[in-house]
């Protein structure tokens, strides 16, 4: 009966192991790209903006959005970076659940710092993004 057990419950962690995998590719295609190309499409834009127009209004606007839009740029790419490392911490985790049921030890640590580190970096780049594109968004309205 103990093996019947054992063996429904690697077969969940074989699951999820193969589902971390999955999410890691799609991670790459979601929220943190589409920040970065907004982020940097409109820091284009402003920066294409004042080359064609340098006798604009109210220039801190522009450089307290392009200020926050360089820092939304930074911590998501910083974020992209540290997912592939929250990632690698998950498949480790999940390979010694594996390793401690085949050999019936106790499990290990689960603690995976990366996923704190990455919220961070994510909680602070919405609102540098929004801010950002707000203070662009009213340098523009002075402007035309």
């Amino acid at each position: 009966m103990d093996s019947i057990i054992k063996e429904k419950n690697l077969n969940i962690f074989y699951k999820r192991r193969e589902n971390l995998d999955s999410t890691r590719i799609e991670l790459n295609c979601a929220f943190d790209k589409y920040l970065l190309t907004f982020a940097t499409g409109a820091l284009y834009l402003t920066i294409l903006y004042f080359n064609s127009n340098k006798t604009a209004n109210s220039k801190i606007y522009l450089y307290l959005g392009c200020i926050l839009l360089l820092i939304t740029i930074i911590l998501t790419l910083l974020s992209l970076s540290l997912s592939s490392k929250a990632f690698e911490r998950e498949i480790q985790i999940t390979d010694s659940q594996i390793n401690a049921l085949q050999d019936e030890k106790k499990l290990p640590d689960l603690y995976n710092p990366w996923n704190s580190v990455i919220s961070v970096l994510n909680i602070l780049s919405i609102p540098s993004f929004c801010i950002g594109l707000s203070f662009l968004t009213f340098f523009y309205l002075i402007n035309f």
